[in-house]
């Protein structure tokens, strides 16, 4: 806005002393050089230098002009020599027709008039304006994109309603297993004297060495608790047991399968094999003498035999979680066995009755122990 105060005075103290040197005939230079004059005026009070510093300007003409009168006659022949035109400096380049007075007043008139208009309509908020350029945007904008265009969207769409696969439980080649049963002996006297039957615990592992077959490393021991049926009598003696217990240990290997009924299970697994039993029978004995009878003695009968047998193991099992298989288990073993009839036991007096059993319980296998 300063600039545009000082430029205004300077542009209409030009134009008052053109018209006056329009009026006083007073020739005018070249319109180029008037304008290259005046702008150099201006730049210089721009920036605060003295114009009376410019010698032979065009500031100094017009200024001497205001002060001419009319020339006379008697002056007009030494005016007109003065009127000789002077050489003029002129740009490479530049046209070289000169121009008569008449043209060159109005060349100044249009010159200045088109100087005063852009001065008055530039400022130093436009030269700012015209400056500044807006910097251009290097990184290009990413165009937007619908959705299903990119691949995973795509491949969602097309699954997100197909229902997951159904999980394939597979058995591993190795598992550990635990059996918790309850079981039963005969024949019918050992059957009737241990009719409530006892406990089992086993533990072991199976093997899968190709596809379904498989092979099982196991051992368990079982124990019963008996109410005996019978008195043992000789002519002297009669030796009666208040209770008695039997005591099984056994260990074996089995071959068989196992058979996915479903991706999921249930999972039918067998296998038999030959077993080594321990058997131990012991009783508590009351001792008469006879006739009578007298009491004698209390005495404690035992019987312990290792027998070679075998057994068959049949379960059903489902799967409880990632590693767990839990089920049913079946258990059918026999022992042979012969008696000597010289114990008051019930095991030494069934001949050579082969002991068969039964177990019923629960096996839990943890699936790639």
């Amino acid at each position: 806005m300063s600039l545009l105060v000082v430029r205004i005075p300077i542009l209409l103290t030009v134009l008052m002393i053109a018209t006056i040197s329009s009026a006083a005939e007073v020739a005018i230079p070249d319109s180029t050089l008037v304008t290259q004059t005046a702008a150099t005026s201006v730049s210089a009070m721009e920036s605060g230098a003295d114009i009376s510093a410019f010698p032979g300007s065009t500031w100094g003409v017009l200024l001497g002009a205001i002060g001419t009168q009319p020339a006379s006659a008697d002056d007009e022949d030494e005016d007109e020599k003065k009127r000789v035109p002077k050489k003029k400096i002129r740009k490479k380049g530049e046209s070289t027709i000169v121009s008569s007075d008449d043209d060159d007043q109005s060349c100044l008139s249009s010159c200045l008039g088109d100087l005063f208009i852009s001065m008055l309509m530039s400022s130093d908020d436009d030269e700012d304006e015209t400056d500044r350029v807006e910097p251009v945007s290097l990184v290009a904008e990413e165009a937007e994109t619908a959705y299903g265009d990119t691949l995973q969207e795509r491949s969602y769409a097309r699954y997100v309603n197909e229902p997951a696969p159904d999980k394939i439980i597979t058995p591993a080649d190795f598992s550990l297993v635990l059996d918790l049963s309850w079981w039963k002996v005969g024949p019918s006297d050992v059957w009737d004297e241990y009719k409530d039957g006892g406990g089992r615990i086993g533990v072991g592992g199976n093997f899968i060495p190709s596809g379904i077959f498989e092979i099982g490393v196991d051992a368990g021991f079982s124990f019963n608790r008996g109410y005996p049926l019978f008195d043992y009598e000789t002519s002297t003696r009669l030796e009666s047991p208040q209770s008695s217990h039997l005591w099984m240990f056994d260990s074996g290997i089995r071959v068989g399968m196992i058979h996915s009924l479903s991706n999921k299970g249930p999972f039918l697994r067998w296998g038999l094999g030959p077993r080594v039993f321990w058997v131990k029978e012991t009783a508590d004995l009351k001792v008469y003498s006879l006739p009578g009878p007298t009491p004698l003695d209390d005495r404690k009968e035992a019987l312990e035999k290792w027998r070679l047998g075998g057994d068959f193991v049949v379960s059903m099992l489902w799967d409880a979680s990632n590693d767990v298989l839990i089920g049913f288990s079946t258990r059918l073993f026999i022992i042979p066995w012969e008696s000597s009839g010289v114990q008051s036991l019930t095991l030494d007096y069934i001949g050579r009755k082969s002991l068969v059993g039964l177990n019923f319980g629960l096996v839990v296998h943890f699936n790639g122990f």
